[in-house]
């Protein structure tokens, strides 16, 4: 399992590192790279190279290809959007993802950036802007952030503001209904729980995935005292909310009497309580990944079979590769399975010490 998943893995990053100039330039250095696998490696790891290999191909040239086309570039276009993320405030500004509703002439994302809107826009709602985009383009500087980069992972095809311009109006407010209504829910009741402004947006990063209330001054704090990893999304996160479903599970089948229900049903609690979280904080890479790993440890305890760690954490791998292609390479994809390589490690060193 370990063979394939790790092929799946190469496969995409080394379509990762081939140019994009059109789908036939790819095809040759990608046939090296699979005939290299094939002799070196076997069957079962040529297939893995070669799945990771197109379907990041097939996920980068659809983003590619989804771009926004040069005429329109620099035009005023009238459309429908909807917001399709939690919008980032920066002083009189607005900045948020949306997708165009029903616009072919539009790439299915959008990085836009509102000044002075009229009413904060609210994911989920529904506006029509009169909008000037450009081809999603970042400076490249060495040891600097690649933009370009963070805006190919994410799907954008396209960047802009919106024009201040009188037939700007809200076309349909957010709906009541569904997972984005209830992240909403979620990030609006904290809010008016909670008064103080800072308590409030960690309080939202670390529920719903969303850090767009956190200040520059906070992020400025987190990264002198090293805690930046405990506002992101990781299996840490996704791990206590399993464990706290479980207990909370376990204690109320023993106070019912149902002891022999524990071992089925009280962990099956906790790997819903985890998609719940999951899903409410943005089915991010380290949590897509803590989710996998405990579900399949669920299975592999109501059938009773013994299953590696390395085999959990392949599986896992395997989904976060097919899923989403884009990611592989990622800080986010990275870290989260080197953290959980490295632990794995020194848990079989430890276990192998106190053996000998």
């Amino acid at each position: 399992m370990w063979q394939l998943s790790l092929a799946m893995v190469a496969g995409a990053t080394a379509a990762e590192l081939t140019s994009f100039v059109s789908p036939t330039y790819v095809l040759e250095p990608l046939f090296l790279e699979s005939l290299a696998a094939r002799i070196c490696f076997g069957r079962r790891a040529f297939a893995g190279f070669a799945i990771g290999a197109a379907v990041y191909l097939v996920a980068a040239l659809m983003v590619i290809g989804d771009r926004l086309e040069p005429r329109f570039a620099g035009d005023s276009i009238l459309t429908r959007i909807e917001v399709a993320d939690f919008p980032r405030r920066r002083g009189d500004s607005v900045s948020f993802v949306a997708r165009p509703v029903a616009d072919d002439r539009l790439p299915a994302r959008l990085r836009l950036t509102w000044r002075r809107p009229p009413a904060s826009p609210r994911r989920g709602d529904t506006w029509e802007l009169v909008l000037r985009l450009k081809p999603p383009r970042g400076r490249v500087n060495p040891g600097a952030f690649d933009a370009e980069e963070w805006l190919f992972r994410g799907g954008i095809g396209a960047t802009g503001y919106v024009v201040d311009n009188p037939r700007n109006r809200l076309i349909e407010p957010a709906g009541r209904t569904g997972l984005s209504a209830a992240r909403n829910a979620i990030a609006e009741r904290i809010t008016r729980l909670v008064p103080e402004q800072e308590i409030a947006a960690i309080l939202i990063a670390i529920t719903t995935g969303s850090r767009h209330r956190l200040t520059s001054t906070q992020w400025d704090r987190f990264a002198r005292t090293g805690t930046s990893h405990l506002i992101a999304i990781s299996g840490l996160h996704v791990g206590l909310a399993a464990m706290f479903a479980y207990l909370a599970a376990a204690a109320v089948l023993a106070v019912c009497r149902l002891p022999l229900a524990n071992r089925h049903i009280a962990p099956g609690i906790g790997v819903l309580a985890a998609f719940a979280y999951t899903a409410v904080s943005g089915f991010g890479v380290p949590a897509v990944r803590a989710l996998v790993m405990l579900a399949v440890g669920y299975v592999a305890l109501v059938r009773r079979q013994a299953i590696r760690p390395a085999d959990v954490l392949s599986c896992a791998a395997i989904v976060v590769v097919l899923a989403d292609p884009l990611a592989v390479g990622s800080a986010g994809f990275l870290l989260s399975f080197t953290a959980v390589i490295c632990l794995l490690w020194l848990a079989r060193a430890s276990r192998d010490r106190e053996l000998h």
